[in-house]
Protein backbone atom coordinates (compact mmCIF):
# COMPACT_ATOMS: atom_id res chain seq x y z
CA UNK A 1 0.00 0.00 0.00
CA UNK A 2 1.27 3.01 -0.96
CA UNK A 3 2.58 5.39 1.87
CA UNK A 4 2.42 2.41 4.18
CA UNK A 5 6.02 2.45 5.55
CA UNK A 6 7.30 0.08 2.40
CA UNK A 7 10.22 2.16 2.11
CA UNK A 8 11.18 1.73 5.11
CA UNK A 9 10.88 -1.54 5.55
CA UNK A 10 12.26 -2.41 2.88
CA UNK A 11 15.46 -0.62 3.61
CA UNK A 12 15.53 -2.76 6.89
CA UNK A 13 15.01 -5.72 5.24
CA UNK A 14 18.28 -4.79 3.07
CA UNK A 15 20.17 -4.04 6.05
CA UNK A 16 19.02 -7.75 7.55
CA UNK A 17 20.73 -9.39 4.44
CA UNK A 18 17.86 -8.93 1.60
CA UNK A 19 19.50 -8.10 -1.14
CA UNK A 20 17.73 -5.66 -3.98
CA UNK A 21 17.94 -5.07 -7.37
CA UNK A 22 21.31 -2.71 -8.34
CA UNK A 23 18.73 -0.14 -10.64
CA UNK A 24 16.82 1.43 -7.81
CA UNK A 25 14.76 4.47 -8.05
CA UNK A 26 16.83 7.45 -6.85
CA UNK A 27 15.47 9.50 -3.66
CA UNK A 28 12.55 11.94 -3.90
CA UNK A 29 11.32 14.85 -2.20
CA UNK A 30 7.98 12.91 -1.00
CA UNK A 31 10.85 10.36 -0.13
CA UNK A 32 14.33 11.58 0.47
CA UNK A 33 15.54 8.27 2.01
CA UNK A 34 14.68 6.24 -0.86
CA UNK A 35 12.21 4.32 -2.37
CA UNK A 36 14.85 1.14 -2.32
CA UNK A 37 12.11 0.07 -5.52
CA UNK A 38 13.93 -1.88 -8.79
CA UNK A 39 13.36 0.40 -11.63
CA UNK A 40 11.99 -2.46 -14.24
CA UNK A 41 9.53 -4.21 -11.92
CA UNK A 42 8.01 -0.21 -11.24
CA UNK A 43 8.11 0.23 -15.13
CA UNK A 44 6.67 -3.22 -16.20
CA UNK A 45 4.24 -2.44 -13.10
CA UNK A 46 3.12 0.73 -15.20
CA UNK A 47 3.08 -0.43 -18.49
CA UNK A 48 0.53 -2.90 -17.22
CA UNK A 49 -1.61 -0.92 -15.56
CA UNK A 50 -1.64 1.18 -18.65
CA UNK A 51 -2.36 -1.80 -20.77
CA UNK A 52 -5.50 -2.37 -18.50
CA UNK A 53 -6.27 1.33 -18.56
CA UNK A 54 -5.87 1.23 -15.06
CA UNK A 55 -4.28 3.48 -12.48
CA UNK A 56 -2.76 3.09 -9.01
CA UNK A 57 -4.92 4.93 -7.06
CA UNK A 58 -8.80 3.69 -9.34
CA UNK A 59 -10.42 1.17 -7.32
CA UNK A 60 -11.80 -2.21 -8.72
CA UNK A 61 -14.89 -1.69 -7.14
CA UNK A 62 -15.77 1.03 -8.78
CA UNK A 63 -13.51 0.72 -12.00
CA UNK A 64 -13.12 -3.35 -12.41
CA UNK A 65 -10.73 -5.29 -13.96
CA UNK A 66 -11.44 -7.80 -16.97
CA UNK A 67 -11.98 -11.36 -15.76
CA UNK A 68 -8.38 -13.08 -15.67
CA UNK A 69 -6.88 -10.38 -17.11
CA UNK A 70 -2.91 -11.11 -15.84
CA UNK A 71 -3.94 -13.60 -18.92
CA UNK A 72 -4.99 -10.99 -21.52
CA UNK A 73 -2.47 -10.64 -24.52
CA UNK A 74 -2.02 -7.21 -23.29
CA UNK A 75 -0.40 -8.53 -20.28
CA UNK A 76 2.68 -10.36 -22.36
CA UNK A 77 5.36 -7.63 -22.41
CA UNK A 78 4.67 -6.88 -18.85
CA UNK A 79 4.87 -10.58 -17.50
CA UNK A 80 8.25 -11.18 -20.10
CA UNK A 81 9.84 -8.43 -18.54
CA UNK A 82 8.74 -9.08 -14.86
CA UNK A 83 9.93 -13.25 -15.65
CA UNK A 84 13.18 -12.02 -17.56
CA UNK A 85 13.88 -9.91 -14.65
CA UNK A 86 13.13 -12.66 -11.18
CA UNK A 87 15.35 -14.94 -13.48
CA UNK A 88 18.48 -12.80 -13.78
CA UNK A 89 18.09 -12.20 -10.26
CA UNK A 90 18.15 -15.66 -9.00
CA UNK A 91 20.87 -16.67 -11.67
CA UNK A 92 23.36 -14.03 -9.33
CA UNK A 93 23.14 -16.84 -6.61
CA UNK A 94 21.84 -14.35 -4.26
CA UNK A 95 20.84 -16.12 -0.65
CA UNK A 96 18.20 -13.86 -0.10
CA UNK A 97 16.76 -11.57 -3.05
CA UNK A 98 13.48 -9.37 -2.41
CA UNK A 99 11.54 -6.37 -4.36
CA UNK A 100 8.66 -4.08 -3.48
CA UNK A 101 6.49 -1.84 -4.83
CA UNK A 102 2.98 -0.51 -4.20
CA UNK A 103 1.30 -1.62 -7.07
CA UNK A 104 2.10 -5.33 -6.53
CA UNK A 105 -0.86 -6.17 -4.45
CA UNK A 106 -2.81 -5.20 -7.00
CA UNK A 107 -0.77 -7.21 -9.72
CA UNK A 108 -0.66 -10.28 -7.45
CA UNK A 109 -2.25 -13.20 -9.77
CA UNK A 110 0.02 -12.14 -12.54
CA UNK A 111 3.19 -12.45 -10.33
CA UNK A 112 1.80 -15.76 -8.84
CA UNK A 113 1.74 -17.24 -12.38
CA UNK A 114 5.43 -15.75 -13.02
CA UNK A 115 6.58 -17.62 -9.52
CA UNK A 116 4.71 -20.50 -10.56
CA UNK A 117 6.81 -20.85 -14.10
CA UNK A 118 9.44 -19.90 -12.77
CA UNK A 119 9.48 -22.72 -9.82
CA UNK A 120 9.98 -20.19 -7.39
CA UNK A 121 7.99 -20.16 -3.60
CA UNK A 122 7.90 -16.61 -2.37
CA UNK A 123 7.98 -15.32 0.90
CA UNK A 124 5.63 -12.06 1.75
CA UNK A 125 5.69 -9.61 3.89
CA UNK A 126 3.05 -7.31 4.46
CA UNK A 127 4.13 -4.24 5.31
CA UNK A 128 1.06 -2.86 7.34
CA UNK A 129 0.32 1.03 8.76
CA UNK A 130 -2.45 2.65 10.10
CA UNK A 131 -5.24 3.62 7.55
CA UNK A 132 -5.45 7.00 9.16
CA UNK A 133 -2.15 7.50 8.64
CA UNK A 134 -1.78 6.32 5.38
CA UNK A 135 -4.86 8.23 4.59
CA UNK A 136 -3.58 11.43 6.02
CA UNK A 137 -0.26 11.42 3.69
CA UNK A 138 -1.85 10.57 0.63
CA UNK A 139 -4.20 13.88 1.22
CA UNK A 140 -0.82 15.94 1.91
CA UNK A 141 1.16 13.92 -1.45
CA UNK A 142 -1.58 13.59 -4.07
CA UNK A 143 -4.32 15.54 -2.63
CA UNK A 144 -6.50 12.09 -2.41
CA UNK A 145 -10.07 13.00 -0.92
CA UNK A 146 -9.85 10.51 2.10
CA UNK A 147 -12.61 8.29 1.28
CA UNK A 148 -11.19 7.35 -1.77
CA UNK A 149 -7.89 6.64 0.03
CA UNK A 150 -10.11 4.65 2.88
CA UNK A 151 -11.47 2.48 -0.15
CA UNK A 152 -7.52 1.99 -1.63
CA UNK A 153 -6.53 1.02 2.12
CA UNK A 154 -9.09 -1.50 2.23
CA UNK A 155 -9.08 -2.60 -1.16
CA UNK A 156 -4.93 -3.26 -1.27
CA UNK A 157 -4.69 -5.78 2.00
CA UNK A 158 -8.31 -7.24 0.76
CA UNK A 159 -6.19 -7.90 -2.12
CA UNK A 160 -3.16 -9.28 -0.66
CA UNK A 161 -4.85 -10.91 1.96
CA UNK A 162 -7.09 -12.83 -0.52
CA UNK A 163 -4.59 -13.79 -2.71
CA UNK A 164 -1.51 -14.64 -0.93
CA UNK A 165 -2.85 -14.43 2.81
CA UNK A 166 -1.60 -18.14 3.44
CA UNK A 167 1.47 -17.69 2.10
CA UNK A 168 2.41 -14.66 4.07
CA UNK A 169 5.03 -14.82 6.57
CA UNK A 170 5.09 -11.71 8.04
CA UNK A 171 2.96 -8.70 9.19
CA UNK A 172 5.04 -5.44 9.50
CA UNK A 173 3.47 -2.52 10.98
CA UNK A 174 5.24 0.56 10.76
CA UNK A 175 4.18 2.09 14.05
CA UNK A 176 6.08 -0.58 15.75
CA UNK A 177 9.33 0.47 14.12
CA UNK A 178 9.21 3.57 16.20
CA UNK A 179 8.38 1.59 19.56
CA UNK A 180 10.45 -2.02 19.36
CA UNK A 181 11.91 -1.94 16.76
CA UNK A 182 14.36 -4.52 17.94
CA UNK A 183 11.61 -7.16 17.84
CA UNK A 184 10.33 -6.70 15.16
CA UNK A 185 13.36 -7.34 13.60
CA UNK A 186 14.52 -10.06 14.59
CA UNK A 187 10.74 -11.55 14.17
CA UNK A 188 11.77 -11.05 10.17
CA UNK A 189 15.38 -12.31 10.64
CA UNK A 190 13.78 -15.48 12.05
CA UNK A 191 10.69 -16.09 9.94
CA UNK A 192 12.70 -15.19 7.05
CA UNK A 193 16.11 -16.95 8.02
CA UNK A 194 18.00 -14.09 6.88
CA UNK A 195 21.61 -14.14 6.79
CA UNK A 196 22.22 -11.31 10.01
CA UNK A 197 25.52 -11.79 11.59
CA UNK A 198 25.44 -9.47 14.60
CA UNK A 199 24.25 -9.49 17.80
CA UNK A 200 21.52 -7.39 19.53
CA UNK A 201 23.83 -4.54 19.87
CA UNK A 202 24.60 -4.48 16.39
CA UNK A 203 21.10 -5.05 15.17
CA UNK A 204 19.21 -2.16 17.23
CA UNK A 205 21.87 -0.27 16.36
CA UNK A 206 21.35 -0.48 12.90
CA UNK A 207 17.61 -0.78 13.09
CA UNK A 208 17.47 2.57 15.03
CA UNK A 209 19.96 4.24 12.50
CA UNK A 210 17.15 3.62 9.61
CA UNK A 211 14.14 4.81 11.53
CA UNK A 212 15.90 8.03 13.23
CA UNK A 213 15.64 9.16 9.12
CA UNK A 214 12.17 8.71 8.72
CA UNK A 215 9.60 10.99 10.14
CA UNK A 216 5.94 10.56 11.49
CA UNK A 217 3.95 13.64 10.45
CA UNK A 218 0.71 11.69 10.77
CA UNK A 219 1.20 12.17 14.53
CA UNK A 220 1.23 16.03 14.07
CA UNK A 221 -1.58 16.62 12.69
CA UNK A 222 -5.94 15.39 13.71
CA UNK A 223 -6.67 11.77 12.55
CA UNK A 224 -9.48 11.52 10.10
CA UNK A 225 -12.31 9.48 10.65
CA UNK A 226 -12.91 6.14 9.02
CA UNK A 227 -16.36 5.43 7.24
CA UNK A 228 -15.85 1.86 7.12
CA UNK A 229 -16.55 -0.45 10.23
CA UNK A 230 -14.58 -3.14 8.37
CA UNK A 231 -11.57 -0.62 7.71
CA UNK A 232 -10.79 -0.76 11.58
CA UNK A 233 -11.73 -4.63 11.61
CA UNK A 234 -9.56 -5.36 9.13
CA UNK A 235 -6.39 -3.56 10.59
CA UNK A 236 -6.97 -5.20 14.42
CA UNK A 237 -6.82 -8.53 12.64
CA UNK A 238 -3.50 -7.83 10.32
CA UNK A 239 -2.52 -6.39 14.17
CA UNK A 240 -3.15 -8.40 16.18
CA UNK A 241 -1.04 -10.89 13.65
CA UNK A 242 0.53 -13.33 14.44
CA UNK A 243 -0.65 -13.64 17.70
CA UNK A 244 -2.85 -16.35 17.21
CA UNK A 245 -1.87 -19.63 16.09
CA UNK A 246 -4.85 -19.26 13.53
CA UNK A 247 -3.62 -15.53 12.36
CA UNK A 248 -3.51 -16.79 8.84
CA UNK A 249 -6.85 -18.09 8.55
CA UNK A 250 -8.30 -15.35 10.53
CA UNK A 251 -7.04 -12.72 8.30
CA UNK A 252 -7.69 -14.38 5.01
CA UNK A 253 -11.66 -14.60 6.85
CA UNK A 254 -11.37 -11.04 7.50
CA UNK A 255 -10.74 -10.51 4.01
CA UNK A 256 -13.53 -12.57 2.80
CA UNK A 257 -15.62 -9.84 4.86
CA UNK A 258 -14.22 -6.81 3.09
CA UNK A 259 -14.44 -8.23 0.28
CA UNK A 260 -18.11 -8.50 0.36
CA UNK A 261 -18.29 -4.76 2.07
CA UNK A 262 -16.53 -3.79 -1.05
CA UNK A 263 -18.60 -4.77 -3.56
CA UNK A 264 -21.94 -3.27 -1.83
CA UNK A 265 -20.81 -0.73 0.36
CA UNK A 266 -22.34 2.48 0.28
CA UNK A 267 -19.72 3.82 0.95
CA UNK A 268 -18.57 3.55 -2.65
CA UNK A 269 -21.77 4.62 -3.73
CA UNK A 270 -21.34 7.80 -1.80
CA UNK A 271 -17.86 8.25 -3.40
CA UNK A 272 -18.78 7.35 -6.66
CA UNK A 273 -21.37 10.24 -6.22
CA UNK A 274 -18.65 12.30 -4.73
CA UNK A 275 -16.44 12.10 -8.05
CA UNK A 276 -19.45 12.51 -10.79
CA UNK A 277 -20.72 15.36 -8.60
CA UNK A 278 -17.00 16.63 -8.59
CA UNK A 279 -16.69 16.01 -12.28
CA UNK A 280 -19.71 17.95 -13.21
CA UNK A 281 -18.85 21.08 -11.21
CA UNK A 282 -15.67 21.18 -12.95
CA UNK A 283 -17.09 20.81 -16.33
CA UNK A 284 -19.35 23.29 -15.38
CA UNK A 285 -16.67 25.76 -14.35
CA UNK A 286 -14.69 24.99 -17.75
CA UNK A 287 -17.91 25.65 -19.43
CA UNK A 288 -18.40 28.75 -17.63
CA UNK A 289 -14.80 29.88 -17.86
CA UNK A 290 -14.70 29.36 -21.96
CA UNK A 291 -17.76 30.94 -22.20
CA UNK A 292 -16.44 34.01 -20.51
CA UNK A 293 -13.30 33.91 -22.97
CA UNK A 294 -15.59 33.31 -25.75
CA UNK A 295 -17.35 36.57 -24.66
CA UNK A 296 -14.23 37.79 -24.54
CA UNK A 297 -13.34 36.97 -27.68
CA UNK A 298 -16.38 38.42 -29.07
CA UNK A 299 -15.73 41.90 -27.80
CA UNK A 300 -12.55 41.60 -28.93
CA UNK A 301 -13.58 41.12 -32.61
CA UNK A 302 -16.24 43.89 -32.48
CA UNK A 303 -13.79 45.83 -30.98
CA UNK A 304 -11.25 45.21 -33.97
CA UNK A 305 -14.23 45.49 -36.63
CA UNK A 306 -15.53 48.99 -35.14
CA UNK A 307 -11.58 49.50 -35.51
CA UNK A 308 -11.50 48.38 -39.03
CA UNK A 309 -14.26 50.55 -40.10
CA UNK A 310 -13.21 53.49 -38.38
CA UNK A 311 -10.03 53.32 -40.48
CA UNK A 312 -11.61 52.36 -43.86
CA UNK A 313 -13.84 55.57 -43.23
CA UNK A 314 -10.56 57.49 -42.61
CA UNK A 315 -8.98 56.05 -45.53
CA UNK A 316 -11.77 56.84 -47.10
CA UNK A 317 -11.82 60.33 -46.28
CA UNK A 318 -8.02 60.42 -47.03
CA UNK A 319 -8.34 59.05 -50.20
CA UNK A 320 -11.11 62.02 -51.40
CA UNK A 321 -8.68 65.20 -49.99
CA UNK A 322 -5.86 63.02 -52.28
CA UNK A 323 -8.00 63.49 -55.01
CA UNK A 324 -8.64 66.69 -54.68
CA UNK A 325 -5.20 67.50 -54.16
CA UNK A 326 -4.02 65.68 -57.32
CA UNK A 327 -6.58 67.58 -59.11
CA UNK A 328 -5.88 70.56 -57.87
CA UNK A 329 -1.98 69.85 -58.96
CA UNK A 330 -3.03 69.11 -62.37
CA UNK A 331 -5.04 72.67 -62.56
CA UNK A 332 -2.30 74.28 -61.25
CA UNK A 333 0.25 72.53 -63.80
CA UNK A 334 -2.13 73.55 -66.79
CA UNK A 335 -2.03 77.25 -65.87
CA UNK A 336 1.66 76.94 -65.50
CA UNK A 337 2.02 75.53 -68.81
CA UNK A 338 -0.65 78.33 -70.12
CA UNK A 339 1.32 81.04 -68.30
CA UNK A 340 4.80 79.14 -69.66
CA UNK A 341 3.17 79.73 -73.37
CA UNK A 342 2.14 83.23 -72.65
CA UNK A 343 5.78 84.03 -71.40
CA UNK A 344 7.61 82.48 -74.38
CA UNK A 345 5.53 84.59 -76.76
CA UNK A 346 6.07 87.51 -74.53
CA UNK A 347 9.89 86.84 -74.91
CA UNK A 348 9.42 86.41 -78.61
CA UNK A 349 7.55 89.75 -79.48
CA UNK A 350 10.01 91.57 -77.30
CA UNK A 351 12.82 90.16 -79.60
CA UNK A 352 10.89 90.96 -82.63
CA UNK A 353 10.78 94.55 -81.10
CA UNK A 354 14.00 94.78 -79.95
CA UNK A 355 15.05 94.05 -83.51
CA UNK A 356 12.93 96.67 -84.87
CA UNK A 357 14.23 99.37 -82.47
CA UNK A 358 17.66 97.84 -83.64
CA UNK A 359 16.94 98.19 -87.03
CA UNK A 360 15.60 101.80 -86.84
CA UNK A 361 18.89 102.71 -84.51
CA UNK A 362 21.21 101.45 -87.58
CA UNK A 363 19.06 103.31 -90.40
CA UNK A 364 19.07 106.57 -88.03
CA UNK A 365 23.04 106.55 -87.67
CA UNK A 366 23.58 106.29 -91.75
CA UNK A 367 21.18 109.09 -92.70
CA UNK A 368 23.05 112.57 -94.06
CA UNK A 369 22.62 115.19 -91.96
CA UNK A 370 20.93 118.24 -94.01
CA UNK A 371 21.98 121.78 -93.03
CA UNK A 372 19.65 124.40 -92.58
Amino acid sequence: MDRAGTSLCTDILHTLGVELSEDLLPPHPDNPNGYFEARLVMEAHERAFLALGFQWKDISALKPLPPAWWRLPAMRQAKAELSTLVAAEIAKGHKVWGFKDPRTARLLPLWKEIFHELGVRPQYVLAVRHPRGVMQSLAKRDGLPLEQSELLWVERYTNALSYVGSEIKAVVHFEDWFTRPLEQAMHLIDVLSLPWGGDDIDLTEAVQAKVVREFRHDEERQEPQLRLPITEQLYQAMRSAPLASDWRESLTRVARQARMVLANSRAIVHFAQQQMEKRISELTAAIGERDNALAAHGARIAALTAALGERDSALATQGASVAALTAAVSERDSALATYGARIAALTAALGDRDAQISGLLQGAKDAPIMAK
